[in-house]
């Protein structure tokens, strides 16, 4: 069993959309892709070199950040995080679950392929690459986007 990459989702409401689209790919420097989905309510905010991480969804409910781990086998994953705790929500193709501090994430299907990008180097060198949650050893600056999610910036170092 392997976790072969992790997407962070941004998820907002729909009234708020647009201006949290426009915030995040120019905080990100991405593009947005098309939308995608039944409802277009799917978009990745692509890097200039690489696999995207970040990506962004219509919302009902607050807005909220979620990960997708792409993995090879949906139902081992599932199986196991259900023995540690977590509950299964809904299987539409992939499985969404709650952990157990009532967190949600997903597993998707992943085959590896994905790579980091280059850093950007405007104004200083840096790249979206990692989502932290609860991580309470490191100095964060706390901030928020137009859609009132909370984010933070950390000065950690590049390399």
């Amino acid at each position: 069993m392997t976790i072969h990459w992790v997407t962070a989702f941004i998820d907002v409401p729909a009234d708020s959309f647009d201006d949290a689209l426009r915030f995040w790919s120019a905080a990100t420097e991405t593009t947005p892709s098309a939308r995608r989905g039944d409802r277009e309510q799917f978009l990745t905010l692509e890097p200039s070199d690489g696999a995207s991480s970040l990506r962004m969804q219509v919302h009902e409910g607050p807005a909220r950040v979620h990960i997708d781990l792409h993995v090879d086998d949906l139902a081992a994953y599932r199986d196991r995080a259900v023995s540690l705790g977590a509950r299964v929500l809904a299987e539409p193709g992939h499985v969404i679950m709650r952990s157990p501090g009532g967190l949600v994430f997903c597993f998707v299907p992943g085959s590896g392929e994905e790579r980091l990008g280059a850093l950007v180097s405007d104004p200083v060198p840096h790249r979206v690459d990692q989502l932290c949650v609860g991580d309470s050893h490191v100095q964060w600056t706390i901030m928020h986007d137009p859609a009132g999610l909370e984010y933070c910036v950390t000065n950690r170092t590049l390399g």
